[in-house]
């Protein structure tokens, strides 16, 4: 994954809208972020085992800067059919067992919008203020089962 190509919009681009559905029902736009510091959106899958590897340090980024005025969201658009573990109710029980405290929303639209969605899964955008894509890149460049996170 990481020699994939990036498709994203330039850094500096106006933020894409977005309004989906959460594991608890709940829908989360863009625009409901627009107090906070700054958004980080992470698209991630249960599945994947970089994924896997780094939830812990997922889970801690939450507790760390939550309460600094930052938020973050987490957004799954894979096919649930193709993979079962990234279905809505699987990822309820995720949301659970990692302690995640931010949303993890559920894009069945799929694949993730080609022009924000970055091209690797653990890798991050984050929206300022200001509402543009401002940062670009992944919490670990450790390989699962071979490096520390």
């Amino acid at each position: 994954m990481a020699l994939t190509p990036s498709t994203m919009l330039p850094l500096g681009t106006t933020a894409p809208d977005f309004r989906l559905p959460d594991t608890n029902g709940k829908t989360a736009a863009l625009a409901d972020f627009k107090d906070n510091a700054a958004l980080l959106v992470i698209f991630m899958c249960n599945h994947c085992p970089y994924v896997k590897y780094i939830r812990g340090g997922l889970a801690q980024l939450a507790r760390d800067y939550l309460p600094r005025g930052a938020a973050i969201v987490r957004i799954n658009s894979n096919d649930a059919a193709n993979y079962p573990e990234d279905s809505p109710a699987k990822m309820k029980e995720e949301v659970k067992s990692a302690g995640y405290l931010f949303p993890y929303l559920y894009d069945e639209t799929r694949p993730p919008p080609r022009p924000i969605a970055p091209p690797a899964p653990r890798t991050f955008i984050s929206s300022t203020k200001t509402g543009s894509l401002s940062i670009a890149a992944s919490l670990t460049t450790a390989v699962p089962a071979t490096e520390f996170p």
